[in-house]
């Protein structure tokens, strides 16, 4: 049977009077049980004073000396739980039930222990053997019920809900559950009868209101669910349930001005969460026609709930998308601009505020915040490319490479390393460092040496240093085979062939160029004029050389061509 703490004193007493002499304390140690006990209450103190480890000690000590001793088994056991040690707390918890059976918290411990073990069978009978010896115990019941429940014998946990109704009275937490029983067998009107049963016993509880009103709902009777969340506000006009229980069912009832003023108040209800509010607002970013009809709405919810809450961070990268939607790029900029001045470190924030400067072409703003954000997040990698691409822009080609080669560290996929070695490339071509450019495109080639972009763009500016043009044109006619109609790839391969004296297939492949969109481009142009002049065909040159003017070229090269006499 369990030990009383207060035997601690008898024991206690022993010990200082068996003290005075060392045959009395021999004769003591060969009182096993007594052992036993004293190193029961030892580990039970150390356990009431926190120091569990050594409880442990003491309490196996016992075990030990009595493998009887059901008390220790159990303080193990609840030792055993806080640790969240399962394995150990259900065998504890067993052998404490096996060595004293008539012991009920033994009993309750070890079906808990074996509830939560999922071993639900073994839980239910020695729930059951515990009920045969005290019929009276309602959490017996209750927790056996609940097993069924989650068994999927939901008519088995129902039927014993009812049995304790019927022998312990209404009981509201029993009525609860009965509910969800009834929604689990999707037995809808039953449910119902269970809910307004509730609202009749506890009126002053909004929550049983609004759970009738969410079952109508899935019913599909909305103006039912409208007019039971309206009864639930009525007792508790915040409640939040209830609040968005109605909005939704006004959305459903297309009564947009009565879910727009639901949502207002939904959006300023201290309740509910903001996180969640962001969530419900991310509904309405993600429904392009929703947004493009109630797009006012939209704007007066959003900058009510920034007034509401200005200091609420969460918000301000939904805000800047709505802005970035409504097309306000300005007051989009300025808003982030401030945000970040005044200290803000979100990362969302930072990426809108260098995108959008992307966008509109200030690379001396992107540059500076991607090095604000690159000191705060410094293993972003896609910080450091967009900093070293407003870099390329503004052709500080030294410091594009420097800000890439910096980001190499941290880049953990081949398709990114590819894409930074190919730009250092691009870089080194620009300060006309052409070896260095194809040391980084070979690195990259052996990385990945299928790579389109990569290929096409070492191959021409081999063809522009006349360098390898052999091995140029093995590397664009592998990167046509992948994309046949591209003008640009179809440009280089021409260009090749031209710098190979090959005029009659270069202008065959410069027609094809030309022919998937080559005519826009004032280089494509200009270079099918030159073929054509090789080809002696020199008014039709000047032609295409005139329309790569047109285009925009300006370079000393096309006026010399069109001054060509």
């Amino acid at each position: 049977m369990k030990r009383q703490i207060l035997f601690a004193a008898v024991v206690s007493f022993c010990v200082a009077s068996c003290s005075s002499s060392y045959n009395s304390m021999k004769k003591l140690s060969k009182n096993t049980m007594l052992m036993s006990d004293m190193n029961y209450y030892e580990g039970l103190k150390q356990y009431y004073s926190g120091t569990t480890d050594n409880a442990i000690k003491f309490l196996n000590r016992a075990i030990s000396l009595n493998k009887e001793n059901d008390a220790a088994y159990f303080i193990l056991s609840q030792i055993y739980q806080g640790k969240n040690q399962r394995i150990e707390a259900l065998k504890n918890a067993g052998l404490a039930y096996t060595y004293s059976p008539s012991n009920e918290d033994y009993g309750l411990n070890y079906a808990q222990n074996l509830q939560r073990s999922n071993r639900l069978d073994s839980a239910l009978n020695v729930y059951s053997q515990l009920i045969t010896k005290d019929s009276a115990n309602t959490d017996l019941l209750l927790n056996m019920s609940l097993i069924y429940g989650v068994k999927g014998d939901i008519v088995k946990s129902i039927k014993l809900y009812d049995e304790f109704s019927s022998k312990y009275g209404i009981n509201e937490a029993i009525l609860e559950n009965k509910q969800k029983l009834y929604l689990q067998l999707n037995q809808l009107d039953s449910a119902i009868s269970v809910g307004n049963k509730l609202v009749e016993l506890f009126p002053d509880n909004p929550k049983h209101l609004a759970l009738i009103a969410d079952i109508y709902a899935n019913k599909g009777s909305d103006s039912l669910a409208i007019e039971y969340n309206l009864k639930a506000l009525e007792l508790v006009p915040t409640y939040p349930l209830a609040q968005i229980g109605l909005s939704d069912a006004y959305r459903r009832e297309a009564r947009y001005a009565d879910y727009f003023r639901i949502l207002n108040h939904i959006f300023k209800n201290d309740e509910i969460k903001n996180s969640d509010k962001v969530n419900y607002f991310n509904q309405f970013l993600g429904n392009k026609q929703f947004y493009q009809v109630f797009y006012p709405n939209i704007d007066t919810l959003i900058n009510n709930f920034i007034v509401t809450y200005p200091k609420d961070t969460s918000i301000y990268p939904i805000y800047a998308e709505h802005l970035g939607k409504l097309g306000k790029l300005d007051d989009l900029n300025t808003f982030l601009k401030e945000k970040l001045d005044s200290g803000s470190k979100d990362s969302t924030l930072f990426f809108k505020f260098i995108e959008l400067n992307l966008y509109t072409k200030r690379f001396d703003t992107t540059s500076l915040y991607a090095s604000k954000a690159i000191h705060i997040y410094p293993k972003l990698v896609k910080l450091y490319l967009y900093k070293s691409y407003a870099l390329f822009q503004k052709k500080d080609f030294d410091s594009t490479i420097f800000v890439l080669k910096a980001a190499l560290p941290y880049v953990k996929s081949d398709s990114v390393k590819v894409d930074i070695l190919s730009m250092i490339g691009d870089s080194y071509h620009s300060l006309g460092k052409d070896n260095e450019a194809f040391a980084y495109y070979d690195e990259a080639l052996s990385v990945n040496p299928a790579n389109i972009q990569v290929l096409n763009n070492y191959s021409y500016y081999l063809s522009l240093v006349d360098k390898k043009l052999a091995k140029a044109l093995k590397m664009i006619n592998v990167v046509l085979k992948k994309e046949p109609n591209n003008s640009t790839y179809l440009d280089t391969k021409a260009w090749l062939l031209y710098k190979l004296g090959k005029y009659d297939e270069a202008k065959t492949v410069m027609r094809q160029s030309l022919l998937y969109g080559g005519n826009e481009s004032d280089t494509i142009l200009e270079h099918y004029g030159d073929i054509l002049f090789k080809l002696k065909d020199i008014e039709t040159a000047k032609l295409y050389w005139q329309m790569s003017y047109d285009r925009g070229n300006r370079s000393e090269d096309i006026l010399k061509k069109l001054n060509h006499k």
